[in-house]
């Protein structure tokens, strides 16, 4: 289940958004999608983690799979500061390895092309 109204603040690329403020957004995002798909074992609640704050991003993600959140969405954005496999990231992505969850990157289509013959 992907909440896609409440993204827009966590994942800003902005470097001027507090970062108490976005991760305070992401915290609130989790634990609705939790308290959402809780009720319907048919559901699979998608958390939401920006990477900006490594320390911070390795707090939510703990917190996300506490609260049984099935997948882990990040920006499809890099990191204000930094790459997404820069290694003071690297805890953050041993833990989704280790417990072998799901990630989620969504893409924006900025262009379309037109190829003969194909459909799109």
């Amino acid at each position: 289940m992907f909440a896609t109204h409440s993204v827009a603040f966590p994942f800003h690329p902005s470097s001027k958004k507090d970062p108490i403020l976005r991760y305070g957004a992401t915290r609130a995002h989790n634990r609705h999608m939790a308290d959402f798909c809780g009720t319907d074992s048919r559901l699979m609640g998608v958390g939401i983690v920006p990477l900006d704050d490594p320390s911070r991003a390795m707090a939510e993600l703990e917190f996300a799979l506490e609260l049984g959140l099935e997948a882990i969405w990040v920006p499809h954005r890099a990191p204000i500061d930094r790459s997404p496999g820069h290694v003071d990231l690297e805890p953050f992505w041993a833990l989704l390895g280790r417990v072998r969850h799901t990630i989620c990157v969504t893409c924006r289509r900025l262009a379309t092309a037109s190829v003969e013959g194909l459909e799109q």
